[in-house]
């Protein structure tokens, strides 16, 4: 799903700058994402090899052109957003390659919900700042929304890895500024080897003080990421 997904499509659609397309979960052009970008997994936009990996997993196309699995079950999931313009365009792309995007514009009022956003199923597009604390609050398994901790968690993926809850441990109590970083590395290529989430683009911010306002430092690596976010399935 991730090789179907054109991120210049998706930001033509919605006029987002083509240099704000992401590809990565660091600040882009920052020292750290130069230092850091060899642990990203990558999907190119590339539908052929999109097609291959589905058939890989015994997906065929019927004759609706829909890929469907041995039992003739439509590969089809709900794909959630609050923006209509890119929903449209990535229901178009996962169409092209035989999936069926059933689209749902989350009105204001269930994007409030977080019961409501806890329990999709398919598809979400949703965005957050990168910063420190998002390995554990949107990755860690202790983050995913339960009826326990009143659907708290922001881990919608239901993403558990046992050795990725050990590495945000360690990275969440480093001291050391390179012992850090070098896990973080590991975390990163972990989850994107996984598919977890997908980045489509990263929104920038700016902050404006008076002259007279002295010793503040910005903060390079928190900027706001949309990504794609696989949510747990009926289908395997």
């Amino acid at each position: 799903m991730t090789h179907a997904i054109d991120c210049a499509a998706v930001a033509d659609a919605q006029s987002i700058p083509r240099e704000m397309i992401a590809d990565t979960f660091l600040n882009p052009g920052s020292d750290k994402a130069r230092r850091l970008q060899r642990h990203v997994q990558v999907y190119e936009y590339d539908p052929t090899r999109a097609v291959a990996l589905l058939q890989e997993a015994d997906w065929r196309r019927g004759t609706d052109g829909t890929m469907r699995d041995n039992d003739g079950r439509a590969f089809a999931f709900e794909l959630r957003s609050t923006r209509e313009p890119q929903a449209l365009i990535l229901a178009d792309l996962w169409t092209a390659i035989g999936l069926r995007a059933e689209i749902f514009i989350t009105p204001p009022a269930l994007a409030r919900d977080i019961e409501f956003q806890a329990n999709v199923k398919g598809v979400e597009t949703s965005g957050y700042f990168i910063s420190f604390g998002s390995w554990r609050g949107r990755v860690h398994s202790s983050a995913i929304p339960t009826p326990e901790n009143r659907y708290a968690g922001l881990n919608r993926t239901y993403y558990e890895n046992a050795e990725v809850d050990a590495l945000i441990d360690r990275f969440s109590v480093a001291l050391d500024e390179s012992e850090r970083e070098q896990v973080e590395g590991q975390i990163i290529e972990r989850v994107t080897g996984d598919a977890v989430f997908y980045p489509l683009s990263i929104r920038g911010q700016a902050s404006s003080v008076k002259k007279s306002i002295t010793g503040l430092t910005p903060i390079l690596d928190s900027p706001g990421l949309r990504v794609c976010e696989s949510i747990e399935s009926d289908l395997s």
